[in-house]
C-alpha cells in the first residue's frame, strides 16, 4: 500500500514507514511513580500539546538512556489522538503510547518529520476504523504503509523549505512569549512604584472590569469541525485551537474575538489573551473587559493575584470550581487614570503584536500543509544546491 504516490519520479525509493526510522515508545508509568515534587518531567499527550505545566507529573527514580527525550527530539504520539512534531520543552522522560522517532542513515531527520506529518491523516484513519476506545498505530501498520523517498540530497532541499515556514512559525511563537514576559515585567515595574491601594474591581460605582459567562450549550448539539460554530472549552485556553463545534445559538452567548481575556473556571486559574479564531464561549470560563481607562494589558496582570490565591484556595478538592461569588470579590490596584493610560499606550501594544502575530501563524501554518504536501508527493520539484532538479 503506497500513501505517497513515486509519480513519474524513478529515483525515489519505495519504502516502508517503519524502514526509516527507529520507534522508541516510552516508558509505563504506574500512578504512583508520577507523584515525585522532584525528579524528570513525564512527557504524555497533554504535554505535548500544551507543554509542562503544574499538573505534569515527575519521576525520581532511574531512566533508561532510551525513554529521555530532549528539545528538538522528534515525538509521535499514536494512542487515541494522533500527533507529531518536536519536543521543545527540555530535558524529560517519554511516557507510554508515545514514540521517540529517530531516522535512519540515508534518511533527512527534518524531511522524516514533515513524511509524519503529511502522514497524520492517515493515521487517524487508522484509528477511527478501529472502531474502539482508543484505537492505535500498530508497528504492523508503519510496516504496511509505504511511501516514495526521495535520495537525499532531494530530501534535504524539500525539508530547507519546509524548515523555513517552521522556522518561522517558531519566531512568531517566540516573539509572543516575549511579549507577554514583557507586560508581566512592565506591570512588575508599576507595582514597585508606589504602594498602591487596592480597590474591588467590580464596585458598583467605578468599576475596573466586566465579566460576561459562557454558555451552557447541549453536547447532544456539539457538531464535526466546520459544522456550525467553533466553541472555546477549558482544554482549549491553552492552544487556541477550538476542538469541538456547535450547531446551537443562546441568547445572551459570549462571542469571542481574538484578543479577548479569558479565564478557565476549572483546575487552573488563568488569565489568557484569546489568540485562537473568533468563536462561542462554553460554560466554565468567563471573559473580563476592562472598562474606561483601564488597559487590557494592566487588567490581565492584575487578574493574577486573585486567581492565583482561589487556586491555591481551592486545592484539595476533587476538582477545583472558581465561582461568581469568587471573582466579584476580585480587587486590583488603584492607579490614577492618567498612570493606566501611560501603561495601556506601551503594553496594550503587545497585546496587538501577539493577535497580529497569532494570525500570522495561522497562515503560514495553512501555507505549510498544502506546501508539504505538493513536495512530498512529488507533484512539485525543487532544484538542488547545484542547480539540478526538476519542476513539474
Amino acid at each position: 500500500m503506497t500513501e505517497v504516490p513515486a509519480q513519474a519520479i524513478a529515483s525515489w525509493e519505495d519504502r516502508s514507514l517503519y524502514e526509516l526510522a527507529t520507534y522508541q515508545n516510552g516508558r509505563p508509568f504506574r500512578p504512583e511513580e508520577t507523584r515525585a515534587s522532584d525528579g524528570v518531567p513525564i512527557v504524555k499527550i497533554a504535554e505535548l500539546n500544551n507543554g509542562l505545566g503544574s499538573s505534569t507529573g515527575h519521576f525520581d527514580g532511574t531512566v533508561d538512556p532510551k525513554h529521555l527525550i530532549d528539545t528538538g527530539d522528534l515525538i509521535f504520539a499514536w494512542s487515541g489522538s494522533i500527533v507529531v512534531q518536536r519536543w521543545s520543552g527540555g530535558k524529560a522522560v517519554l511516557n507510554q503510547h508515545l514514540f521517540k522517532v529517530t531516522a535512519v542513515d540515508g534518511v533527512d531527520q527534518r524531511y522524516l518529520m514533515h513524511l509524519l506529518q503529511f502522514m497524520v491523516p492517515v493515521f487517524e484513519r487508522i484509528v477511527e476504523d478501529q472502531r474502539t476506545t482508543m484505537g492505535h498505530v500498530k508497528v504492523a501498520d508503519l510496516k504496511r504503509l509505504r511511501v516514495a523517498l526521495p535520495d537525499l540530497p532531494d530530501q534535504i532541499v524539500i525539508a530547507d523549505a519546509l524548515s523555513a515556514i517552521d522556522d518561522a512559525i517558531d519566531s512568531n511563537d517566540r516573539t509572543i512569549a516575549l511579549a507577554q514576559d514583557f507586560i508581566r515585567a512592565g506591570y512588575a515595574a508599576l507595582m514597585i512604584e508606589q504602594s498602591w491601594p487596592t480597590v474591588p474591581m467590580f464596585a458598583e460605582e467605578r468599576p475596573l472590569a466586566r465579566v460576561e459567562f459562557g454558555a451552557p450549550y447541549a453536547g447532544s448539539k456539539f457538531s464535526d469541525s466546520g459544522v456550525g460554530r467553533p466553541m472555546v472549552r477549558i482544554r482549549d485556553l491553552k492552544t487556541f485551537r477550538p476542538e469541538t463545534w456547535t450547531t446551537e445559538r443562546i441568547e445572551g452567548e459570549v462571542n469571542v474575538e481574538p484578543g479577548d481575556l479569558l479565564v478557565g473556571m476549572d483546575a487552573e486559574f488563568r488569565p489568557v489573551i484569546w489568540l485562537g479564531e473568533s468563536a462561542v464561549l462554553n460554560q466554565r470560563c468567563c471573559r473580563l473587559s476592562p472598562v474606561g481607562v483601564v488597559p487590557m494589558s494592566f487588567l490581565l496582570e492584575a487578574l493574577r493575584q486573585p486567581l492565583a490565591y482561589f487556586e491555591r484556595a481551592k486545592t484539595g478538592t476533587t476538582v477545583s470550581h472558581l465561582n461568581k461569588a469568587d471573582i466579584i470579590t476580585f480587587k486590583a490596584p488603584s492607579v490614577p487614570d492618567e498612570r493606566l493610560r501611560a501603561f495601556g499606550e506601551v503594553y496594550d501594544r503587545a497585546i496587538e503584536l501577539q493577535v497580529h502575530l497569532a494570525a500570522e501563524t495561522a497562515h503560514l501554518k495553512e501555507a505549510l500543509v498544502l506546501l508539504r504536501r505538493e513536495l512530498i508527493t512529488g507533484r512539485i520539484r525543487l532544484p538542488l544546491a547545484g542547480g539540478e532538479g526538476v519542476a513539474a
